[in-house]
């Protein structure tokens, strides 16, 4: 599904290899522009941003997620014990 709203862009470092990542890998999809300083109607995407392809949650099954969440919370927070997640390997 396209969209109507265009606008300018401005890319470079980080983002302007996400971008050409992206394209080179055949991707046709939505993309989701993280931290996108606006001037006017042109976009600038630099070091601070991220290019990455997008698939929104279903609604659904973030309210599954969400309620899995809430039923299991008790065995997910047993794990950190008293010292927090200090104690945790990474």
């Amino acid at each position: 599904m396209g969209s109507e709203h265009r606008f300018g862009a401005v890319l470079r470092d980080q983002a302007l290899v996400q971008m050409s990542e992206l394209i080179d890998s055949g991707h046709e999809g939505p993309i989701f522009l993280g931290s996108v300083r606006m001037d006017g109607r042109v976009a600038h995407l630099g070091d601070w941003c991220e290019i990455l392809p997008w698939s929104p949650i279903l609604e659904g099954h973030a309210r599954d997620h969400s309620r899995w969440l809430r039923t299991n919370s008790d065995t997910i927070f047993d794990g950190i014990g008293e010292d927090g997640e200090s104690n945790q390997s990474t």
